[in-house]
């Protein structure tokens, strides 16, 4: 399967040598043989299911030999295995491997155990590497089954087999972190040399369009907006109206934290192409954010003397071919939708301008689908993932750069973490909220609970990483057994049609449901102004950034409001320390900062290699991989490849380009 080599172990757990039960520590990993006693499956609650067993420790003799003998006593326990009792034969000496939890009653109880037969050892007695489910295509696989094509993929795979080999199959865990950062420097290597060629290309293009919309008719738009804009939106539009009346085509990233007013800029943009007679196009991620949008512009520009159209994919048939007609003959100025703007149907009479929401990390290969709409139209990319300033300019050199810090209505949200003891007290808290007709969201990981539940024990512990993640279908279900249900509870997740989707938040925007429970899909640009409570369960599990852009979606009007960090499990250190940051900082370019110190540039950089754990991409990385994009360049063989790869970037996202 394509790309299954790349995917990474998220973590590497030592499994060589065994330890007694009496020798064993709380929070640490312990490998301890022993035999079953008995074995018992109990259904929890709804989607959880527990198997407990109860083992005896074999105590090795003076000559290091099993005696097989019972010794101490102690338990083990699995979250969603209930083929556990079917597996594990009693009075049979196994191995078993797990995170250590000591019990009240001092007694040794271990959290998803690996277990193998004593005799029979094919993955304990190593460095163990642990997986993720893999995506691929369309394609899904729990972390057992792609563990067992990895190995058929090992023996195949000749180009740097022996890195890959140590990443999969490691002889030391030092040993896989090199050769994991070296696959990975050639990979931003290559990217970076694209970017460079690409960068050449576009440095030389002279603009071809006239915007005439004066500094007059500009600070008469801004007049349509209900608010005043902070200094530094009126910034960004002024480098945005000097680009576009400079000799050279515009390319500029506009990043911006939580709340700082991106969409007002981006809609000034879209007025100076309109009002100079010129078309622009406002491309957003999901079909949920283009339509929030463009009811947004109705209102902004509903004075304006020029048309707007609405592209989405699951627009009727008809609808969509009136779009197109608009849209090919000038009928409309401004069009407003997801990727579906640039499909091949799509043709513009007189494209100036390109917006592109969320769409930063195309970079400049992004320009490449644009400019096949137009005569080499300007292009503004949106980020409401504030990144590090040093990691900006490494990674998008070719672009200006303006940034939005201020928000535009002062937040007042109180973030706090919620042990387990609490919960039935924030459910009491929360219904108070929604009976003043607030709104509260509840996040999860996962749409069902238990998609990682097929691993076979996989999943060794390790905070909330022991236990089950939280589903939404699961967590709407125990809601209904709250004080919160009483004010109604709606669903969202990405595996929902788009009209579903649309149907569920306009009936949590009208008030006729309470309570949202949903994945991530409301990470970005989703406005519910009554919305006051946001609830993300399983929060050790997010980065950073993603819950500063969860915890956004709260107290919008500038209202009190309250975001609650749950876990599903003991957090280890450096959750506890993400998590404080989060609760003491609401400045999203502080928080890109510290992700960027504490993991690396691996969530911004977007590496093929995204494991949640996943290497550190540092300064000195995108220094030596600098370095060997260079060195690529210099060779001619080389630099022609590097330029076909140019040519596909040119039509799409940068991170599917590899070179070998």
């Amino acid at each position: 399967m394509n790309g299954i080599l790349d995917h990474f172990p998220y973590k590497y757990l030592d499994a060589r040598v065994e330890i007694r039960v009496k020798e064993a520590r709380d929070g640490e990993y312990a490998l301890v043989r022993a035999s079953a006693e008995s074995v018992f499956v109990a259904r929890a609650r709804r989607g959880l299911s527990v198997a407990r067993a109860v083992l005896h420790e074999v105590v090795p003799n003076a000559g290091g030999a099993a005696a097989g003998a019972a010794g101490t006593a102690f338990s083990a326990v699995w979250f969603n295995r209930p083929y556990t009792k079917k597996n594990l034969i009693p009075h049979t000496e196994y191995l078993f491997f797990g995170k250590a939890e000591i019990q009240k009653n001092g007694k040794l109880q271990l959290l998803n155990p690996l277990f193998e037969k004593a005799d029979n050892l094919k993955r304990l007695g190593k460095i163990l590497p642990l997986y993720r489910k893999f995506e691929s295509g369309g394609t899904v696989l729990p972390a057992y089954k792609a563990q067992s094509i990895l190995q058929k993929a090992l023996k195949e795979n000749a180009s740097d087999s022996s890195l890959y080999r140590e990443i999969h199959c490691p002889t030391s865990v030092e040993g896989a972190a090199a050769a994991r950062r070296t696959l990975q420097t050639r990979e931003l290597s290559v990217k970076l040399a694209v970017y460079s060629i690409l960068r050449e290309r576009n440095a030389g293009l002279k603009r071809r369009t006239v915007y005439g919309a004066t500094n007059g008719q500009i600070a008469d738009f801004l007049k349509s907006f209900p608010f005043t804009l902070t200094g530094d939106q009126m910034n960004a539009i002024r480098e945005i109206a000097r680009d576009l009346r400079g000799p050279a085509v515009m390319n500029r990233l506009l990043e911006g934290d939580v709340g700082s007013g991106k969409t007002a800029v981006a809609f000034t943009a879209l007025y100076m192409a309109a009002a100079s007679g010129h078309q622009a196009v406002f491309m957003a991620p999901t079909e949920i954010l283009a339509r929030q949008h463009y009811q947004n512009a109705l209102k902004v520009f509903s004075n304006m003397p020029f048309n707007i159209a609405l592209l989405t994919g699951s627009m009727k048939k008809a609808e969509r071919e009136t779009a197109y007609f608009n849209i090919r003959y000038g009928n409309c100025a401004v069009v407003i939708g997801t990727h579906s703007v640039f499909s091949a149907g799509v043709e513009f009479r007189d494209l100036a301008l390109a917006v592109t929401d969320e769409q930063h990390r195309f970079g400049v290969a992004q320009r490449g689908a644009i400019e096949k709409k137009g005569a080499l139209p300007d292009v503004l990319a949106l980020s409401a993932t504030p990144i590090p300033r040093t990691l900006s300019l490494a990674l998008y050199g070719d672009l200006q750069l303006s940034r939005l810090h201020a928000a535009r209505v002062a937040r007042d949200v109180m973030t706090s973490y919620v042990g387990a003891e609490k919960v039935s007290a924030m459910y009491g808290f929360i219904a108070g909220r929604l009976a003043q007709n607030e709104r509260a969201y509840f996040i999860c990981p996962r749409v069902e609970g238990d998609e990682d539940g097929e691993s076979g024990g996989e999943d060794f512990g390790g905070g909330s990483e022991g236990k089950p993640l939280t589903g939404v279908k699961t967590l709407s279900a125990a809601l209904r057994e709250t004080p919160p249900a009483a004010f109604g509870i709606g669903t969202l997740h990405g595996r929902m049609k788009e009209a579903e989707k649309n149907k569920v938040l306009s009936s949590f925007a009208a008030g006729e449901i309470r309570c949202l429970v949903s994945t991530t899909v409301v990470e970005v640009g989703i406005d519910v102004s009554e919305a006051t409570v946001m609830v993300i369960c399983d929060a050790d599990r997010f980065g950073l950034s993603q819950l500063h852009q969860l915890r956004g979606r709260v107290g919008r009007k500038g209202q009190k409001a309250w975001c609650f960090l749950l876990s599903g499990g003991d957090l280890d250190e450096p959750a506890v320390n993400r998590l404080n940051v989060l609760k003491t900082t609401d400045d999203g370019f502080k928080l890109a900062e510290y992700d960027y110190e504490q993991r690396g540039a691996g969530e911004f950089l977007g590496l093929k290699q995204h494991g949640r754990a996943d290497l550190p991409v540092s300064a000195d990385m995108i220094r030596d991989a600098r370095e060997l994009a260079d060195a690529l360049l210099r060779d001619e063989k080389t630099r022609s490849d590097l330029e076909r790869a140019a040519d596909l970037a040119g039509d799409g996202d940068l991170g599917e380009v590899t070179f070998n």
